[in-house]
Order: structure tokens, then C-alpha cells, then sequence
């Protein structure tokens, strides 16, 4: 969902929600299917004053299971990313657009990545904070 708050201000939201099991006969039946987190909840509020902008944006991620049968568990998490940049700027012929974000801004730990099934070598950590900057150039 997108809404237009004021003629500054953008937000925007999603949410996925998942009960996804194993349906049969064996002993997985009614288990969830590892590596599927039951809910993920996004928000982004983008602001832009004259020639800057400000995205702000914040994901939580329930919690999941990284085996078939749900003994290992993923705990959930939420990341905070905050970006600030400059709308298009002209130099001569070519169109700049700088940009400096601040990635995992609050620093939290998490399981980035699982592998599945793969016998208590589950877990990979997710990055944290990160700061980069950028440029998109248009000639």
C-alpha cells in the first residue's frame, strides 16, 4: 500500500502473512516448511525537502524453522535502514544523483541466511551496520 501523506512526504507498507505445512501421511505432516517465516511486515517513509531526500525504512521478519522438522528455529528480527540523498543535479549535460545510507542502522544481530536441512549448520549471520555511498550519473 502507498499513500501520499503530503506533497513531501510518501509512505508505503506491505505485509505477507504464510501457514505453509507439510501435508501427508509421514511424520512431517502438519509441520511448517522450514525457511518460510509465518509474517513479514515492511514500512518506508520517503520526505523530500527542495533538493534533499530521506528514505527511512524498517523490515520485521517473524520467526521460522530451518528443518523439515521444526526443531530448529529461527528467532525473527527487524532491520532499520535510513538512506539520504539529492535529487537529479545538472552539471553541464550529465544528471547526478548522490546518495549515503546507513544499512542495519540499529545494529542487530540475525540469521541472515539458512541452510535447510543442513544437520546443526543452519545459520548464517546477517550483516551489520553498514554505511555506503553512492552515485547514479546520467550522461
Amino acid at each position: 500500500m502507498q499513500w501520499e501523506a503530503q506533497p513531501w512526504l510518501s509512505l508505503q507498507t506491505s505485509y505477507t502473512a504464510n501457514r505453509i505445512v507439510f501435508d501427508g501421511t509421514d511424520a512431517l505432516n502438519g509441520n511448517r516448511v522450514p525457511g518460510v517465516p509465518d509474517q513479514r511486515f515492511s514500512a518506508q517513509a520517503t520526505a523530500q525537502r527542495g533538493p534533499v531526500w530521506m528514505r527511512l525504512s524498517w523490515t520485521a521478519v517473524d520467526r521460522y524453522f530451518a528443518d523439515n522438522a521444526n526443531t530448529a528455529r529461527i528467532d525473527g528480527y527487524a532491520l532499520t535502514d535510513i538512506r539520504v540523498g539529492l535529487t537529479d543535479t545538472t552539471l553541464g549535460q550529465t544528471t547526478v544523483r548522490p546518495y549515503v545510507e546507513v544499512g542495519n542502522a540499529f545494529d542487530a544481530s540475525y540469521i541472515g541466511s539458512v541452510s535447510i536441512n543442513a544437520n546443526d549448520n543452519f545459520y548464517e549471520p546477517g550483516v551489520g551496520r553498514t554505511v555506503q555511498a553512492g552515485v547514479t550519473v546520467t550522461l
